[in-house]
């Protein structure tokens, strides 16, 4: 019969294989090569024939003898999830995990039934739970992670999403119990060259989220500010330190973001503008010497220019009056 059932096989005759299959299932001699013989054919038949009806005929007939088999279980989530019975899908896949011993395979199965509770059930709240484990057994991966972030996102649990990102800062730089509260006072000056860009997206999504979201426009600031020490270039990361630090009157440390930020403009007349704000604000801070140093530059940056900014003039008097103020 194993030779009759590998020309079979060779030439594509299904049902030769089914009828051979069959004949075995008759005199099968225990329970275990009954139910061998019965996934077989359920296999075979949904493989082969996309025939559900009879390829559930051979599961359920399974199931009367072990409700909770694993490999009949398995079955019939991918028969389910082949014709977008999306619920059935998951409750079979729930049956599996409930009687899997672990392993890897039980850590993609929480995964695929994530996925089928994110996107197709739209249950997020449940679709964590399950993202969670996997994370429990593979700390670094970040797909997992990423999903999670996502259904956060969708439940406006914006708490947990920044935790999530503290999450994935903290596996990134070797810090798995990272806090929010301690990202700040991390040395981002010791961070490799190599993890620089992923670092500081995941500090700009917690910035966003810490100001947008949270409430938090403090925390948001101080966080820009560890980006542009991470990426000196960063425009945006200085924008945005530099707006929260206009509303929150952080006149000095303003001042010296001004500063930098300046270098990285291109057009002599922004450029000015940027200097002459942190100048002024160097000067009302005590910072008098400074501020003359910047008021110069701002000045040199404009000479000789065919269209002179309208503010050069309010800048030289101010220039004047901190050079013939005593200090």
């Amino acid at each position: 019969m194993n030779a009759l059932e590998s020309i079979y096989e060779e030439q594509g005759q299904i049902d030769g294989r089914i009828k051979i299959l069959e004949e075995r299932l008759a005199r099968a001699e225990s329970r275990e090569m009954d139910t061998v013989y019965r996934l077989l054919l359920a296999q075979l038949v949904w493989d082969e024939k996309r025939d559900r009806e009879t390829a559930t005929k051979w599961l359920s007939n399974v199931l009367e003898q072990d409700a909770r088999h694993e490999s009949a279980h398995r079955l019939l989530a991918d028969i389910a999830l082949d014709v977008e019975d999306w619920d059935a899908a998951a409750e079979h896949l729930r049956t599996v995990l409930a009687v899997s011993t672990g392993g890897l395979d039980t850590v993609e199965v929480e995964r695929e039934l994530a996925e089928l509770l994110m996107n197709k059930l739209d249950r997020p709240r449940q679709a964590i739970s399950h993202l969670r484990r996997v994370l429990e057994a593979a700390p670094g991966d970040s797909k997992a992670l990423d999903a999670i972030k996502q259904a956060q996102v969708a439940l406006g649990d914006w708490t947990g999403y920044a935790q999530s990102l503290c999450l994935e800062l903290g596996m990134l730089l070797g810090k798995p119990q990272l806090t929010i509260e301690e990202v700040p006072t991390l040395n981002f000056d010791a961070v490799a060259a190599p993890l620089r860009m992923a670092t500081g997206q995941i500090l700009s999504d917690l910035a966003v989220v810490l100001h947008d979201e949270l409430g938090s426009p403090e925390q948001s600031w101080l966080l820009w500010g560890k980006i542009t020490v991470l990426l000196p270039e960063h425009a945006e990361a200085f924008e945005r330190r530099i707006d929260l630090g206009r509303q929150l009157k952080q006149d000095l440390d303003l001042a010296r973001d001004l500063e930098a930020y300046a270098d990285l403009l291109l057009d002599p007349i922004e450029r000015f503008s940027i200097l002459v704000e942190s100048a002024a604000l160097l000067a009302v801070s005590g910072e008098r010497e400074n501020a003359r140093i910047v008021y110069s530059q701002a000045l040199a940056i404009v000479d000789g220019l065919d269209h002179l900014p309208p503010e050069i003039d309010e800048a030289r008097r101010a220039l004047q009056a901190l050079t013939h103020e005593p200090d």
